[in-house]
């Protein structure tokens, strides 16, 4: 509280609600009450009471949500946000594009692991012009599962999400879909 003899408020000693007292600075007397003034430059106000708007937020299915990181991922980009881990890109095809390239360098790098994923059974089909999940052949396959890029991406749910406006230095363009992971 403020002096309202010398506006001072240092060395101000603030009494008992209802009681007088004088300022240490100029020894005048003022009476303490409940009331805010219009002088007071300090507000009690609680930490929940007071919200910052985030410096770096983006909107998913119309919610708007903090960015803690950004990191490039492929053709997109890897958020974490307060609600969760996100894959954001600027176009489904993007996505599409990116599950693609996972399954086919999984079967070039990682061989024991994609038999193990895909299924020998399905591979030796395929190999042999046979039917096999719906599909003849690894490239059929392939492009299959490049069309559901939610159920590469999606770990968290399988669900796709819109994207809406952001604010965020490390991000560019406009994004259109994005894809929970965590």
């Amino acid at each position: 509280m403020k002096c309202p003899d010398c506006k001072n408020t240092n060395g101000l000693y603030i009494p008992l609600i209802g009681a007088a007292e004088p300022c240490r600075t100029c020894n005048g007397s003022q009476e303490i009450s409940d009331k805010p003034s219009n002088d007071d430059t300090l507000t009690d106000m609680s930490l929940d009471e007071v919200k910052e708007e985030p410096s770096s937020y983006i909107e998913i299915d119309g919610d708007r949500l903090e960015i803690f990181a950004v990191r490039k991922h492929g053709e997109g980009y890897d958020i974490e946000t307060e609600d969760g881990d996100y894959y954001i890109y600027h176009h489904y095809d993007d996505a599409c594009r990116e599950t693609r390239a996972y399954w086919e360098d999984m079967a070039n790098h990682s061989p024991d692991e994609f038999v193990e994923l895909v299924g020998k059974e399905n591979l030796i089909s395929w190999a042999l012009g046979q039917c096999a999940l719906g599909v003849h052949s690894l490239g059929e396959w392939l492009n299959v599962v490049a069309g559901i890029p939610e159920g590469h991406l999606g770990g968290y749910d399988g669900a796709e999400y819109d994207i809406g406006e952001y604010v965020c230095d490390d991000l560019e363009g406009t994004f259109n879909v994005g894809f929970r992971y965590n």
